[in-house]
């Protein structure tokens, strides 16, 4: 356990930028966190959070709300804590909305919107992570806001359509109605101006209404396949996008407001945590935590580390101060007494776990 945990701070170190001192400092903290999640997969978030770029003053806020979200929706997350920390952490630069937002506050509203639309129907906490993330790429003009976004991946997939390809399709649509928009304007039947108006206003109300004038055309017809060949979005996917929002726009429309409301009162993660930090598993987990913590105190850490460092002496594996290879006469009750050292507390912890 010593030495993954010693390798996971190292991991902390390179992608943070971070000190020795800094880092020692950073897994103390984690002590004070009241979670299930082992020191290590901590640290693994922190991780994360240094590769995607979050600065070393808000690592430790980072943690402790990615931590929270790792507990509440990780199950849906095949990539476990690393995952979550990856994609959920892009998410706040990526739209104007949270850019600016402190750490905690960001995510624990795009967490409390992930958890109340993941629970709210059929679509996963993972595939509106995904959607929202590609989304996010577009250019501001042209993308909704965080929390109408993250209710459009969830519908989309609702309607079965996932969201490699739901992301696709929407993001051609807007790119072609922002510069053929004359012809857009023609198939709505509206003005040029006021289509542009529409689309640079809230593009998302835009594909909305444009699919609502659709509706009632059948995705899979050749009428509709007429459309979107004039329009030139006629790219697999396209058809369906624009079908399942002409067919369920009333869907559509609820679940970007339940979004918007878990966006602003930013409270469904916390309370989802507190359900998942404190069940019978959430207590196993935390007793098995407490134990390896004990066995990974700075003054055990020291006693093992440094009977490590004189057993390796003794056999001849690490170099003596002055660059030489220490080897010394190994008696047969020194080797006893070494093994008996650093073996027998690994064993007793190794049991205790199991």
């Amino acid at each position: 356990y010593m030495g993954k945990l010693s390798d996971a701070e190292s991991d902390v170190m390179k992608t943070a930028s971070m000190t020795k001192a800094e880092i020692e400092d950073l897994s103390k903290s984690f002590g004070d966190l009241d979670t299930r999640t082992s020191r290590i997969n901590l640290l693994k978030i922190a991780e994360e959070g240094g590769r995607i770029g979050i600065a070393k003053n808000e690592m430790s806020d980072f943690v402790k709300v990615m931590d929270q979200v790792y507990v509440a929706l990780g199950d849906s997350f095949t990539g476990g804590v690393e995952e979550v920390a990856s994609k959920l952490g892009k998410l706040k630069m990526l739209f104007e909305e949270t850019k600016e937002m402190d750490v905690p506050n960001a995510y624990n509203a795009i967490g409390s919107a992930i958890n109340d639309l993941g629970a709210n129907g059929v679509a996963t906490e993972s595939n509106i992570a995904e959607f929202t993330t590609r989304i996010g790429s577009l250019p501001a003009t042209l993308k909704p806001s965080i929390a109408d976004t993250l209710a459009l991946g969830a519908a989309f997939e609702e309607s079965g359509i996932e969201a490699e390809v739901s992301a696709r399709a929407y993001s051609i649509f807007l790119n072609r109605a922002s510069t053929e928009t004359a012809s857009f304007a023609q198939v709505m039947g509206l003005p040029v101006e006021k289509v542009k108006e529409m689309i640079n206003a809230n593009p998302l109300e835009f594909f909305l209404q444009f699919a609502e004038r659709l509706k009632g055309v059948n995705p899979e017809a050749v009428e509709m396949a007429q459309i979107l060949d004039e329009l030139k979005i006629n790219a697999d996917g396209a058809n369906k996008v624009i079908g399942a929002a002409a067919n369920n726009s009333e869907r559509f429309r609820e679940t970007i407001e339940l979004s918007n409301q878990s966006f602003v009162s930013a409270n469904s993660l916390i309370n989802e945590f507190n359900i998942k930090n404190n069940n019978l598993a959430a207590i196993m987990d935390k007793l098995n935590k407490k134990f390896a913590e004990i066995f990974s105190s700075e003054t055990l850490t020291n006693l093992f580390g440094n009977a490590i460092e004189w057993f390796g002496k003794l056999i001849g594996v690490v170099d003596d101060v002055d660059g030489s290879v220490g080897r010394f006469k190994i008696t047969f009750m020194a080797l006893i007494k070494t093994i008996v050292l650093i073996g027998a507390p690994i064993l007793g912890y190794n049991a205790g776990i199991l």
